[in-house]
């Protein structure tokens, strides 16, 4: 008997298309470089690319775990539903990366002349060299995404066989990244903060949070529901504050000096962003279609967003006019949705529909 997946949360979607608010936030400033605010520091807004992205990484946790729980581990066709979560996934992400990917190499040959070979961004290896991912900048999180889906997933359901223990195995990579990671930041002060956010192997724990969060949802429902009540959001809210001002302190180059933020700063951000999603999760409660639309064409809003704002950027600059920055931003952001809408209904949703289900 196939099964379908479960409805659309609107408190999930709501998280989703924050995620990709505070991204394109931190990506349009670049509109404004150009003022010099006596009180502001315009750079402050790059926290949007910080925290937009971890929001990313900890609903894909959440959303795969529950996959992993609910259709791998519960189910008695365990290996026939692990290759549908493969296949699944690489229907989800691989049609429109490799598109972009192709328009990516188009665009570096006809305006800047360039014939760049992506070989290393076929492979989600593109992390490993800080020269080629500028070639595709904002595919960095991807690599650390795929990798997870590819490993991680396949990992749960070996030690679940073995030891039919469910929760260990995440606590165990978590607790063992997170040693790891400090030793590397002890051992090489040099390290930037960039370069441990990039860094594949030394993200997994962000995602990981997720998966235990939908862990919780499975098995633990009591404790999972805990999280629905104001106390522990307003808390989490106020952690997420602190973390904040921290950010801003540190700025760059604070960030690559400063031990915490390299060793702890992901892990403990992912716990706190984990929190505010599963409050919202049981307690937004919203019918308007715009989080629904946000959350359809994040997607490809993320993969596309920055190559067509270099032009807009070029255009603010040469100009220096406030009002008219914001008339580009405006023009921007219209052709930015019509795209994603059209991408989605053309593209993406005909790709999908095409998904094998699960097996119950």
């Amino acid at each position: 008997m196939k099964q379908t997946l479960q409805k659309r949360n609107s408190g999930l979607d709501f998280f989703r298309t924050l995620a990709i608010f505070l991204v394109l936030l931190s990506h349009v400033r670049h509109l404004f470089t150009y003022l010099h605010f006596k009180n502001f520091n315009i750079w402050y807004l790059s926290i949007g690319g910080f925290l937009g992205v971890e929001l990313f990484f900890v609903l894909s946790g959440f959303l795969i775990g529950d996959q992993i729980y609910k259709y791998i581990i519960n189910s008695k066709n365990k290996y026939h539903n692990l290759r549908i979560f493969y296949i699944r996934r690489w229907y989800r992400t691989l049609p429109l990366y490799y598109l972009f990917l192709l328009i990516y190499f188009f665009f570096h040959i006809l305006f800047f002349n360039q014939l760049y070979i992506p070989y290393l961004h076929l492979f989600f290896l593109q992390n490993f060299d800080s020269e080629a991912i500028k070639f595709f900048a904002v595919s960095w999180s991807l690599s650390v995404e795929e990798w997870f889906y590819l490993i991680i997933p396949f990992l749960i359901l070996v030690y679940f066989i073995l030891t039919q223990k469910k929760l260990l195995p995440l606590l165990i990579v978590f607790f063992l990244i997170g040693v790891i990671k400090a030793y590397i930041v002890y051992i090489h002060p040099d390290l930037t903060w960039t370069d441990i956010r990039k860094n594949i192997f030394l993200r997994f724990d962000s995602l990981i949070v997720g998966v235990f969060f939908a862990y919780l949802k499975n098995y633990k429902p009591d404790f999972f529901s805990l999280f629905a009540k104001k106390n522990i959001f307003f808390i989490a809210i106020l952690f997420l504050i602190l973390l904040s001002v921290w950010y801003w302190y540190k700025l760059q180059p604070g960030l690559d000096k400063d031990f915490f933020s390299k060793a702890f700063m992901f892990q403990i951000t992912s716990i706190v962003l984990s929190s505010i999603m599963i409050y919202l999760y049981f307690n937004f409660k919203s019918n308007s279609k715009i989080w629904y639309y946000g959350a359809i064409y994040s997607y490809s809003i993320y993969l596309m967003h920055f190559l067509f704002l270099l032009p807009f950027i070029k255009l603010a600059h040469y100009y220096h006019s406030v009002l008219l920055s914001f008339l580009i931003l405006f023009v921007f952001l219209i052709i930015l949705i019509v795209l994603a809408r059209f991408i989605y209904n053309y593209i993406e949703s005909p790709v999908l529909k095409k998904r094998p289900q699960y097996l119950i």
